[in-house]
């Protein structure tokens, strides 16, 4: 269950959205195969989603409002919610979340620009560029290379899908796109197939994984998915462009003297991003580490004192909507579970861009 630090002044929450439905079509795989039930057995067909694609499945839904519940009273308030309103999701993942903790749903700020500043209407950040993405990804890849754990756990991912018209993931060269610059290869279809798994298996959909698949599977599985977002998503020079303006907003909410919680709700890029800039990494059982699973957040406390902690709240997808909190670590502290509030403003503010805030 979750807890209060117990003398929070100030929080804010950054939170994925809610178990969705995910589209079939295959992105960044090999040539002329642009559907997911390409690359497995025709025993394996990819089922189709009850709700439109991209769309919050019923229990996603029902999830959230199992966090807001759980989170209600164990944050300081008052709580302010906000969400990206480019997205239909997290729209509606909002307005769970707010029903779980007795707040009214039309009080919700739609805020796209925090979670996009290079968003059309947004004016302050241009949007980064094919060359200098493909770049960034590249040097990321180049630093995080692939395990053989991971190589092995692609494999034996094709291995249990059987074999589809399409090449093996394994004969799929991963490569970082000329023309999009996202890395892309047999890694990427298979991380949007295990992916797609996982929303089957928490949104309790009739035969997920073709009724062959444990959800210890999808645990482990999980890995080589999470590795793909850590290349991809995970690429400073990217996260300081996309997220300068939420880290910055992150830091007055805390440290601005106004108290209170304010919750964030957008995608699991915000966690990757908010990551990278803020040095941070997690352990949350039973997914692998630094996993950002839906309805997932990062969570900042400041104390009284000055000081602030970082945490995890998620959901195991177990079959309860228990909400589970894991302690996250600084990577730059020395091992400190806390970190006085000036000092997380120069760690963070010395990355930031402002070409890309407000």
């Amino acid at each position: 269950m979750v807890r209060l630090l117990s003398d929070a002044v100030a929080s804010v929450i950054v939170m994925r959205h809610c178990l969705r439905s995910c589209p079939d079509v295959a992105k960044g795989g090999a040539p002329g195969f642009d559907w997911l039930a390409n690359y497995t057995s025709p025993s394996h067909p990819m089922q189709p989603f009850e709700v439109a694609e991209y769309q919050c499945l019923p229990n996603g839904i029902a999830l959230v409002e199992g966090i807001g519940r759980q989170l209600a009273g164990t944050v300081p308030g008052p709580v302010v919610v906000e969400a990206d309103s480019a997205a239909q999701r997290d729209i509606d993942t909002a307005h769970a979340l707010m029903r779980g903790m007795g707040l009214k749903e039309g009080d919700m700020i739609e805020n796209p620009c925090i979670f996009d500043p290079s968003a059309e209407g947004c004016g302050f950040c241009d949007e980064i560029d094919a060359v200098s993405q493909k770049a960034a990804v590249e040097e990321r890849w180049n630093e995080f290379p692939m395990s053989e754990e991971v190589v092995d756990l692609i494999d034996e991912f094709q291995a249990r899908l059987g074999e589809g018209e399409a090449p093996a993931f394994g004969e799929i060269t991963d490569n970082v796109d000329e023309g999009s610059g996202y890395y892309s290869g047999g890694t990427s279809i298979a991380s949007q197939i295990i992916e797609y798994l996982l929303m089957e298996m928490g949104g309790n959909v009739t035969e997920w994984g073709w009724g062959e698949f444990s959800r210890e599977d999808v645990y482990r599985f999980l890995e080589a998915h999470i590795y793909y977002r850590e290349v991809q998503d995970r690429a400073l020079p990217l996260n300081v462009r996309s997220h300068s303006y939420m880290s910055s907003e992150i830091l007055s909410t805390l440290g601005g003297g106004a108290g209170g919680t304010r919750v964030l709700v957008g995608h699991d890029s915000e966690l990757d991003a908010l990551a990278s800039i803020f040095g941070l990494e997690w352990l949350t059982p039973p997914f692998p580490r630094n996993a950002t699973t839906p309805g997932s957040g990062i969570r900042f406390d400041l104390s009284s004192k000055g000081e602030v902690s970082v945490s995890l709240h998620y959901q195991a997808f177990d079959g309860t909507d228990d909400l589970l909190l894991a302690d996250a670590a600084w990577t730059w502290s020395g091992g400190k579970d806390t970190v006085g509030i000036a000092e997380l403003k120069e760690y963070v503010g010395g990355k930031l861009s402002d070409e890309c805030m407000p």
